[in-house]
């Protein structure tokens, strides 16, 4: 099984000073998308970011309600039951080396790319930059990297919730 590491600003909120604090761009679809494979099996997601580096999502609940989230994207994050991670200074203390795993990130710094570079594992790293291409989501999903598209591989229940009849 696979870890999937989500950041939330700059990868599922957007963070420029216009749009500060408001779902990406098909961030439904994407998240639709992860919570069908999740379900499946195929992998599991974890938060890898500021906002519940202690290893509880109280703060990250609260920050994503105070934020421009739509309803039925805070739905479906807080359905998906994604695990908050521990860590104290570098994100990759959260990061288990043994499984293989994907991690988005807007931004991650020069010493956790090291320790990826040194675990060989660099390219597990997806940097998400949604000023540059505010499409980013979307391409990542028609890339495949993140496993089956439901509403094209299997049924077209996009949200991933409801089993085939």
């Amino acid at each position: 099984m696979k870890n999937i590491y989500l950041d939330i600003d700059g990868v599922i909120l957007l963070d420029d000073l216009k749009n500060r604090g408001r779902g990406a761009l098909h961030l439904g679809f994407f998240l639709s998308h992860l919570a069908y494979n999740q379900q499946k099996g195929s992998y599991t997601i974890n938060w890898l970011t500021t906002h519940c580096k202690d290893g509880s999502d109280k703060r990250l609940f609260e920050y994503l309600k105070s934020n421009k989230v739509h309803q039925h994207d805070y739905d479906l994050i807080e359905k998906m039951k994604i695990r908050p991670t521990t860590w104290k200074e570098l994100k990759t203390e959260a990061i288990d080396f043994s499984e293989d795993f994907l991690w988005f990130d807007d931004d991650a710094s020069l010493q956790e790319k090291e320790i990826l570079y040194k675990h060989k594992v660099e390219h597990k790293l997806i940097e998400v930059n949604l000023q540059k291409d505010k499409n980013q989501l979307q391409a990542i999903l028609h890339s495949g990297m993140i496993g089956k598209v439901p509403w094209v591989d299997e049924y077209p229940n996009y949200l991933g919730w409801k089993e085939k009849v």
